[in-house]
């Protein structure tokens, strides 16, 4: 081959890819996204739509871990005064099964049960937060094999709250179970034996993400700038980070639909962020379940992946608060996420 034959090629070649880049940038132009065309996915989670529960499954699916538990129950709560729970995990330890307790320090309901605890002879600490700081955190595993991510605190009024949790058997439990143990050793300075009981082997790769208050914005910033057709999130507030709600404004502009339900609290609350969220023509309405208190924090981003927060999306949950979060790259789960927001949406108003 002769070298202008070889170079009339290259250039053919090179037109070719030329014209399908410019095809395929007009057509995400026209689909109103501006983020990259061959942008990274994370592979899609094998979790299915049962693993998220509300309501009173999520409270039953915690007595049914603390009733069913063998070995193990490693637990972190906000508030703790359920005495259903409580006579549950007493009579569990009573039986032999080890428990790990932690607590935040400023909830008054939590001083009694500490002592009742401790008088049982439970293993039960106060999270160390500083002053302004709460432990949000809200969790239970169960025998090193189910953990449960639990939108409310265990009060003695749980169906108060409309509640949102998250199931997980696979390897999620092990990251949970670090994560416990890191918790309990900051508190404690004792460590903790988290080693799985299940075959590693063939635990399933779940393909969440954990992460606790430092990562928690980052993660939801990267779903909201990755989405391309649809954000859906519901939580209590949504104040005092001006990223989120610009990259919120910045979602809307380039052709996703966003829809939020939040508490009729920001009302009153705040009315700044509502003003900017009207001013991009984003919809937002107030929930409106009678005798529910909203509890349930969660997005979900073109019906492909949920993300759970263990608070409101606030300056305090994503800087001061020791939270959680996870994020489930599940088109099912997120497909079970986008029929609660709907079913809410619905029932919510302007």
């Amino acid at each position: 081959m002769n070298y202008a034959s070889s170079n009339a090629k290259r250039h053919h070649h090179f037109l070719s890819a030329l014209t399908l880049s410019l095809i395929l940038c007009c057509a995400a132009g026209l689909g109103g996204c501006a983020t990259p065309i061959f942008k990274h996915e994370p592979p899609p989670s094998p979790l299915t739509g049962e693993a998220l529960l509300i309501d009173d499954d999520v409270y039953n699916q915690a007595l049914h871990l603390i009733h069913n538990a063998n070995h193990t129950l490693y637990i972190e709560q906000m508030a703790l005064d359920d005495p259903v729970i409580l006579n549950e995990i007493i009579t569990k330890a009573q039986a032999g099964v080890e428990i790990r307790i932690l607590l935040d320090r400023w909830q008054p309901e939590n001083g009694p049960t500490i002592t009742l605890l401790k008088n049982n002879n439970i293993s039960a600490q106060y999270y160390p937060t500083e002053k302004g700081q709460y432990h949000r955190q809200k969790l239970i595993i169960a025998d090193n094999e189910t953990a449960l991510f639990l939108s409310t605190p265990w009060t003695d009024s749980p169906s108060l709250f409309s509640s949102l949790a998250l199931i997980v058997t696979g390897d999620t439990v092990q990251k949970a179970l670090d994560m416990f143990a890191r918790d309990w050793q900051y508190t404690t300075t004792l460590g903790l034996n988290s080693a799985r009981t299940a075959d590693k082997s063939v635990t399933e790769p779940e393909r969440v993400t954990l992460t606790s208050t430092v990562g928690m914005k980052n993660l939801i910033l990267s779903y909201i700038e990755s989405a391309c057709q649809t954000i859906d999130i519901e939580t209590q507030q949504l104040s005092g980070d001006e990223d989120i709600i610009s990259a919120l404004a910045a979602a809307q502009k380039r052709g996703c639909k966003v829809r939020i339900i939040l508490d009729s609290s920001c009302l009153e609350t705040t009315p700044n962020t509502l003003k900017t969220l009207a001013d991009v023509h984003i919809e937002y309405r107030y929930f409106n379940t009678p005798g529910k208190i909203l509890s349930r924090n969660f997005a979900v981003f073109d019906t492909r992946s949920l993300v759970y927060t263990s608070s409101a999306w606030t300056y305090n949950t994503f800087v001061i608060n020791y939270e959680g979060a996870l994020a489930v790259p599940s088109p099912a789960a997120a497909q079970k996420g986008a029929d609660i927001f709907q079913l809410d949406w619905e029932s919510s108003f302007q």
